[in-house]
């Protein structure tokens, strides 16, 4: 038996260390030039440009990847927030139209406003559309709130000047019954005293006590005659029993001027329909008591067809006394046809009663300016003299006098409106801007005119200049102004620094370049 050996065959590979493939995995991949290459290329830069060069590259390479980016995030931003707000103005739209439909049915909007409101977020861009919408809104409600306040405010500070005047017209009211009640003291006071001297000293210490405010009453124009106040008992007496006890002082002027309380018919009143004791003709009373019983009933009836009730209103008072002078036939006449008494209607009246009865001359006309010379109602002296001792229209009050403006036209203005109406304006104005001032803050007691009246405010259109009406006949206009001599005075000077002027419209025009009236209502 052969046995063989069976010997374990060992091969084994001598494994070698590639030292090049190992450095190889760990070495850049560059491409390699030839001394050739790398010659030519540093003759035509030099290896240390060559340098520079490539990092420059390598950083704007750098700065672009960056840059790329940053705008890349910067537009998936941008997008995202348009995402987020057109979502936004989807979910919000619906209550906008909702609270729009409210508003429009709770108000009316100016057409004008919403269109332009509309073009101006129609120009925006639609992205910040409704952000910019939002803010206009609010500016809008922010107005719009401010607008509210503000009228809310000028209406109350209107509901004050209402109340304010309503404090002033009360206190006229009041002034007028207490000038009334000073004139009934009068009568009565001379009736009794006897003495014109006491009478005067007793009715001043009434005015005194009555007036501690410093406001006084004072009578207007030319003085009653002796004749006329030795009548005044018997005109208080057929007064009350005509029931006008109010008008005594309006049949005293009437007898001033129809007689001046001499004769034996007084209140001329012998043609009147009342009297049916003696002959109708001028003159034929030949008893004075009689003459002032008839005159006064005459008048009452007068006052009764005018519709006077009130010694201080003007235009029915004035409708009663021309009615007196011409017959109560005239009073519904001017009525029907005019709505009361002017001036001129009384002049056209005569002119057709001349006429119809073939006559030259009848009655009157200018019977009205001539019974208020003697008539004092109060605060209305029209037809006085400035009275320079009455220190609250000339210098406590007069807001001219406080800045030292004796002598200037509106200085003497303002005085001689306090002494007619028993107030003064609460403005300080050029004379030129008088009328237009005076009507603007008392339109429920000023007007503006082209035509005067006795009472009234005149300004200058091209001249600086104001002054009083205190006289107007329809043709003639007798004026009280001051300022003749150009300059501001001493408070001495200016007491006779003024004058009363008569003037035509044409001619006060033609001297101020243009006037204006603030006429009383």
């Amino acid at each position: 038996m052969v046995r063989t050996i069976k010997t374990k065959e060992h091969v084994r590979d001598i494994k070698v260390l590639d030292k090049a493939s190992i450095v190889s995995g760990h070495l850049r991949q560059v491409s390699f030039k030839t001394r050739d290459q790398i010659q030519e290329s540093t003759e035509k830069e030099p290896p240390n440009q060559y340098a520079v060069n490539q990092i420059s590259a390598k950083s704007k390479q750098m700065a672009n990847t960056v840059g790329s980016k940053g705008k890349q995030s910067i537009s998936q931003s941008l997008i995202s927030k348009r995402t987020k707000a057109l979502d936004k103005e989807k979910i919000q739209t619906p209550l906008r139209e909702k609270k729009r439909s409210i508003r429009q049915k709770q108000r009316v909007w100016k057409p004008e406003s919403k269109i332009k409101t509309t073009e101006r977020i129609e120009s925006l861009p639609k992205v910040f559309s409704y952000q910019k919408a939002q803010v206009l809104y609010r500016q809008r409600k922010l107005a719009k709130e401010a607008k509210k306040k503000s009228q809310q405010g000028i209406a109350a500070s209107k509901k004050t000047v209402q109340y304010g005047k309503k404090g002033i017209t009360k206190g006229a009211d009041l002034l007028k019954k207490g000038a009334d009640l000073i004139h009934r003291l009068f009568v009565t006071l001379t009736s009794v005293a006897g003495s014109a001297a006491v009478v005067i000293v007793l009715v001043c210490a009434l005015i005194g006590g009555i007036f501690l405010s410093g406001t006084s009453v004072q009578a207007s124009g030319i003085s009653l005659s002796a004749e006329v106040l030795q009548y005044t008992p018997m005109i208080q007496k057929y007064c009350e029993q005509y029931e006008i006890p109010q008008f005594v002082n309006a049949v005293q002027a009437i007898m001033m001027q129809e007689s001046g309380g001499k004769g034996n018919d007084p209140m001329q009143c012998s043609e009147c329909p009342y009297n049916e004791k003696y002959p109708n003709t001028p003159n034929g009373i030949t008893d004075p008591e009689y003459s002032v019983e008839i005159g006064i009933k005459y008048f009452a009836e007068c006052l009764k067809q005018a519709k006077c009730t009130d010694p201080f209103d003007r235009d029915t008072l004035s409708l009663a006394f021309q009615g007196y002078n011409y017959g109560n036939g005239y009073i519904d006449w001017a009525i029907s046809n005019f709505g009361g008494y002017t001036q001129t209607n009384a002049l056209m009246f005569s002119e057709q009663m001349q006429a119809k009865l073939g006559t030259s001359g009848y009655g009157d006309p200018e019977y009205v300016p001539h019974v208020m010379r003697y008539y004092s109602y109060g605060l209305m002296n029209v037809g006085d003299s400035p009275n320079f001792n009455n220190q609250e229209a000339w210098g406590n009050n007069n807001p001219y006098s406080r800045q030292g403006l004796y002598g200037q036209c509106t200085w003497f203005a303002w005085g001689r409106f306090y002494e007619i109406y028993g107030w003064g304006p609460s403005w300080t104005a050029n004379g030129w801007d008088w009328v237009n001032m005076l009507v603007t803050y008392n339109s429920d007691q000023f007007r503006l005119s082209a035509i005067p009246d006795v009472g009234a405010v005149f300004s200058g259109i091209e001249h600086n200049h104001v002054g009083i009406v205190i006289a107007y006949d329809g043709t003639n206009i007798t004026v009280q102004e001051g300022n003749l001599d150009g300059r501001t005075n001493t408070f001495e000077e200016a007491k006779t620094d003024w004058q009363t002027k008569v003037y035509t419209l044409q001619s006060l025009n033609a001297a101020y370049g243009g006037v204006m009236f603030a006429v009383k209502k």
